[in-house]
């Protein structure tokens, strides 16, 4: 009788660590969108997969966006995603409707994975990537400056 208890103990403690497996690998990174400007911006995250997203905290805006910043409003953001590696594209538009993209990913130039993911840039810089830290947004300008050149 004491072997069929601890083989039943054996199984339920395997089934928990199996149940629990891909949340031990996840990849999780707490960064901020931070406008400056007078102007709102929206904020669209593609990763390609439905295993990572990226959520607006305290916002009703939905995982990924499209998720419009106010002006002068900072927005919390998690990055998060199954496996160790956050990656994909975020799509920013200003008010004027114009769109510019950049690569996202938390692997440094060695292969090694970081823990917030690092954002290109973009050729205007209104909107600085990886001010103050990985992942961050700053926004400094009201638009993309080389369809309207507005500074703060």
């Amino acid at each position: 009788m004491e072997d069929h208890s601890v083989i039943k103990k054996v199984v339920l403690i395997t089934a928990c660590a199996v149940g629990f497996l891909p949340n031990v690998f996840a990849a999780h990174c707490s960064a901020k969108i931070i406008n400056n400007s007078n102007q709102p911006w929206t904020f669209t995250f593609d990763s390609g997969t439905d295993k990572e997203n990226i959520y607006f905290k305290n916002t009703s805006c939905p995982r990924n966006g499209p998720c419009t910043i106010g002006a002068k409003e900072s927005v919390f953001i998690d990055y998060t995603m199954e496996m160790q590696n956050i990656g994909g594209a975020v799509y920013i538009k200003d008010y004027l409707g114009h769109v510019e993209s950049s690569n996202y990913d938390n692997t440094d130039a060695e292969g090694d994975i970081m823990s917030c993911p690092g954002i290109d840039g973009f050729y205007d810089d209104a909107v600085r990537a990886n001010i103050p830290d990985f992942g961050y947004f700053t926004i400094n300008k009201e638009s993309w400056s080389y369809y309207k050149s507005n500074e703060i």
